[in-house]
């Protein structure tokens, strides 16, 4: 048996000829008779599940809605973009092109998803957000502010990106990682544990930050010629250099590469990094503890 219909009440959008729907029975909080928003054909909306559309929200072209999804207020779905399982798209939000939302994702206020972008689990899309290209924001992270995550950016875990900040090319940012301000993601740089990255900071190349780490403009990095890419940033425990996965002190920096580097070579160019980064802290005033709530809610 259907569960709504498509009324004679019309509205055109953006070239597009919408119906409103009406439900002909009782499904989850919806009740026989009450009318929903707008599709453009029958397809856009499953008869299965309790998916709905309410209030004012569009749902056409070859967008899809299903399962126990529900669209409200005045968001829009169009393009192929798919919005299923107990998602919730409501505010202003725009939701297009061959987007996928679905599990316990929430996105409001007026916020956009577009491209291949996915977004799933128990994340939080809001206020001026935008996610596009191929995009992922999984788990539990949220989005927020004017921040964008483009190209093959993935946000995971319990991450926050706000503020203007950008995620972008291969990068991404999970566990409880923050990235806010005007601070810039990019190359396949990776972002974690408990690090707050914002300001005007900029991460790229195949950086990883971590630990306690807490980064507030742009910050000493550089390349091993072997490729490895080596950080000094300020941590409420004072700086630390950052390389090749490990998160030290300068004298455990000293001691670890001394008996870790992988021959002679590699050793002395380590050792001269981590002198020149020890040189460089007091004159960068990242030679002392910063304070742990840098870049906290």
């Amino acid at each position: 048996m259907a569960k709504y219909e498509l009324t004679a009440e019309t509205v055109s959008h953006l070239g597009h000829t919408l119906r409103r729907i009406r439900a002909t029975t009782d499904f989850g909080k919806v009740k026989k008779g009450d009318q929903g928003g707008f599709v453009q054909a029958e397809n856009n909306l499953s008869q299965d599940g309790e998916a709905w559309i309410a209030d004012e929200a569009k749902v056409f072209m070859n967008a899809v809605v299903s399962e126990n999804a529900l669209i409200s207020d005045a968001a829009t779905v169009y393009g192929s973009a798919r919005v299923h399982g107990a998602a919730r798209i409501c505010g202003n939000t725009r939701i297009g092109e061959e987007a996928e939302i679905y599990r316990n994702a929430r996105i409001c206020d007026h916020a956009e998803v577009g491209g291949n972008a996915k977004v799933y689990g128990d994340v939080v899309i809001s206020q001026n957000a935008r996610i596009s290209g191929k995009a992922k924001v999984t788990e539990k992270a949220r989005v927020s502010g004017d921040a964008q995550l483009y190209h093959h950016a993935w946000a995971h875990g319990s991450a926050l990106v706000r503020g203007h900040a950008r995620i972008h090319d291969y990068a991404h940012i999970s566990q409880n990682a923050q990235v806010s301000g005007s601070a810039e993601i990019y190359g396949n740089a990776a972002i974690y544990g408990n690090a707050r990255v914002l300001g005007t900071a900029k991460i790229f190349g195949h950086a990883a930050i971590f630990g306690d780490a807490r980064v507030s403009r742009p910050i000493p990095m550089t390349v091993r010629s072997d490729g490895e890419t080596f950080s000094l940033v300020a941590t409420p425990e004072g700086p630390r250099v950052i390389g090749d996965y490990e998160y030290l002190d300068f004298g455990q920096s000293r001691e670890y590469w001394t008996e870790n580097a992988d021959g002679e070579t590699l050793r002395a160019e380590t050792l001269a990094i981590i002198d020149h980064f020890e040189r460089i802290a007091p004159i960068l005033g990242i030679d002392k503890p910063v304070a742990p709530e840098l870049g906290a809610d």
